[in-house]
């Protein structure tokens, strides 16, 4: 990674008013790595959610996280055009938080979400960067949308805070993160026995799931079917 990149972020987390007991880390999230039996795909529904808000003019879009030039919604349609790429496809996003260990609970605080994609030739395409607190309210609005796996009802916001999801560590306490093992070896070593602190919700003690029931009247007795009513609307 970058020397530049690495003042970038620290320079975010700086303006971000991290303080001393808190710890700054950089998540590396792809689509491509959460299974269907978490139940909810978090870069697949942010990228979404994301690039229908920059669409409307609702939430802004900036080139970096040090936020000197404002992409607008034009300028980023002209970035897929030339390169061949999709927003609402990328496989990657980085998630910007700062972390606090308590009483074997890790609290953590989005500050921002950085998206971006390969081409054809296998080159970065750089998306932009957009402030959690722009888009926070409208992560909490509607529920996330889950397969049968999922607890339904959660917001995505409620995903990521509770980190429901796969990610590995590319920065963490001003420390580069070299590989997947050292991701893993960072994050085992900070946790311990700690877990991720869970937000409220009225779904969080029990799973919920949307269950839908059919019945065959067909002659010959009464079938009772179920799945996930995504399947069937």
């Amino acid at each position: 990674m970058r020397k530049g990149f690495l003042i970038v972020v620290a320079a975010l987390f700086i303006a971000a008013d991290v303080s001393a007991d808190q710890v700054a880390a950089l998540l590396r999230v792809k689509r491509s790595e959460q299974p269907d039996s978490l139940g909810f795909n978090l870069v697949e529904q942010i990228t979404k959610i994301t690039y229908q808000l920059i669409q409307q003019n609702k939430i802004k879009l900036w080139d970096s996280p040090s936020k000197e030039i404002q992409i607008t919604a034009a300028s980023l349609q002209e970035i897929e055009q030339a390169s061949s790429t999709s927003f609402k496809d990328e496989d990657v996003i980085y998630v910007y938080e700062s972390w606090t260990e308590a009483k074997r609970e890790i609290q953590t605080k989005t500050i921002g979400i950085s998206f971006s994609n390969r081409d054809s030739r296998n080159q970065e395409v750089s998306y932009g960067y957009v402030d959690y607190v722009d888009l926070a309210r409208y992560l909490n609005e509607k529920p996330a949308e889950v397969n049968a796996n999922g607890n339904y009802g959660e917001t995505p916001a409620f995903y990521l805070t509770a980190k429901k999801f796969n990610f590995s560590l590319v920065q963490f306490n001003n420390k580069v993160i070299q590989s997947a093992d050292e991701s893993q070896k960072t994050l085992r070593g900070f946790m311990g026995r700690s877990r991720f602190t869970v937000p409220p919700s009225d779904f969080s003690n029990e799973e919920s799931k949307n269950i839908v029931y059919l019945v065959d009247r067909k002659p010959g007795g009464d079938t009772l079917l179920s799945n996930n009513s995504s399947s069937f609307f």
